[in-house]
């Protein structure tokens, strides 16, 4: 009687809430330190993607999964992150060359630096958790990145809102951006993941299928 009421205890909604919540935290710092090498940032999100993903439902342990799917990750995801990642390091060195420029810069040039360095951002998550859905080479997954981002529209939006936010509060309001370090640190990049997550769920899943036929 009395181990029933302790599990009738650890199922309640606060609890579930509070571990919930943990779990993110977690997540989150696991996610900081992995990626702190910076080309480590593409296997660093797709595990945390998977991890998320077992998450719903279920109870499992963090740390312990986040691990296992890093070390099963990381050669193709690290592979797949470097070409885009080169790409935001060429758009972000033309930016601060042209910023440090005296002379007046048209807004042109800044827009088709912003534009592509927008594109990239949004097809990074959509590069990177097919690993939680199917197996695909190196070149597939380049290319299903693509047709992934440009077919499900939508999702494409919220996946470059939830990207571009932390870049954007630094640039704009970088007072603000400091000062919300404990969001960064605790919450967001586990937050925002879950959110691309439940967005792309559904679609996802349909896709899969279709593989495994």
């Amino acid at each position: 009687m009395k181990d029933t009421k302790k599990r009738n205890i650890y199922k309640t909604p606060v609890v579930a809430m509070v571990t919930a919540f943990s779990n993110m935290v977690i997540l989150n710092f696991l996610f900081i330190v992995t990626s702190l090498p910076i080309f480590t940032i593409g296997v660093s999100y797709s595990s945390m993607f998977s991890v998320i993903k077992e998450m719903e439902g279920q109870d499992i342990y963090v740390t312990k999964r986040y691990f296992a799917y890093f070390k099963e990750q990381f050669k193709q995801s690290t592979k797949c992150f470097l070409l885009p990642l080169g790409i935001l390091f060429i758009l972000y060195f033309e930016f601060m060359m042209l910023y440090q420029v005296n002379a007046n810069v048209p807004s042109i040039i800044y827009v088709c630096l912003i534009i592509p360095f927008l594109f990239v951002l949004t097809y990074i998550p959509w590069l990177l958790l097919q690993s939680s859905y199917f197996y695909c080479t190196f070149s597939q997954q380049i290319k299903n990145g693509f047709l992934l981002m440009i077919r499900f529209v939508p999702q494409s939006i919220l996946i470059m809102v939830l990207t571009a936010l932390p870049f954007i509060a630094f640039a704009m309001w970088p007072a603000v951006f400091v000062f919300a370090w404990p969001v960064w640190l605790f919450m967001y990049f586990a937050s925002s993941t879950s959110w691309i997550y439940k967005a792309v769920r559904i679609p996802m899943k349909n896709l899969s299928k279709q593989f495994e036929k």
